[in-house]
């Protein structure tokens, strides 16, 4: 059965790098939103199984963001923020998280396991469904999932990089992983594409 996920984060690069992963496992139906006011018209208009939330938006932050998009869904909401330090957990428990989970020490798995997790628990299902959620497409299907053909990788790419270089910029200091990031993003495009010619 489809699942259907909206990810609320206002980072463009984490929003599509997340939507590109959880894009492998053919169940997950992705939607994405930049800000509160976004996800709450997305809310309105569409039925979610699962919201992924970022606290810390450019027009909500804290607990009112929380709150703002409890007020419009009954789909369980998994926590995807950072600096999550003090009473917060405690008040996000209470009012109704259904799982909260650190950027700055998970990986995409944990976020998917999450999801995974409150759906089933919604649907009132127990761990086979789970792992029903869980199987990836094949590698062909995920490698062309994952980049959109060579050109998407080229474009991914060039985000990445162009990123790096507004920090850059802005700061005069920037992420050396990032501008690794780019360099393989574009040489996995290229073995996608590849990958795509041969079959």
């Amino acid at each position: 059965m489809l699942a259907k996920i909206l990810i609320v984060e206002d980072q463009e690069l984490s929003r599509l790098l997340l939507t590109r992963y959880l894009e492998q496992y053919p169940d997950f139906v992705v939607r994405g939103a930049a800000t509160i006011q976004q996800a709450v018209g997305l809310l309105r208009q569409e039925v979610f199984d699962c919201v992924v939330l970022d606290l810390n938006l450019k027009d909500a932050q804290g607990m009112p963001t929380f709150e703002a998009v409890k007020a419009q869904t009954v789909a369980p909401i998994v926590v995807y923020s950072g600096y999550l330090e003090g009473e917060i957990k405690e008040q996000l428990i209470a009012a109704g998280a259904c799982e909260i989970v650190e950027k700055n020490i998970a990986t995409e798995v944990k976020v998917r396991d999450a999801i995974a997790h409150c759906i089933a628990q919604k649907r009132g299902e127990g761990s086979e469904s789970i792992r029903g959620l869980l199987v990836p497409k094949s590698t062909r299907e995920a490698a062309i999932t994952w980049m959109s053909s060579g050109v998407g990788g080229f474009v991914f790419s060039g985000m990445v990089l162009w990123n790096a270089y507004e920090q850059f910029i802005a700061t005069h200091s920037y992420t050396p992983p990032e501008w690794a990031l780019g360099i393989v993003m574009g040489a996995l495009g290229v073995s996608a594409y590849g990958l795509t010619k041969r079959r």
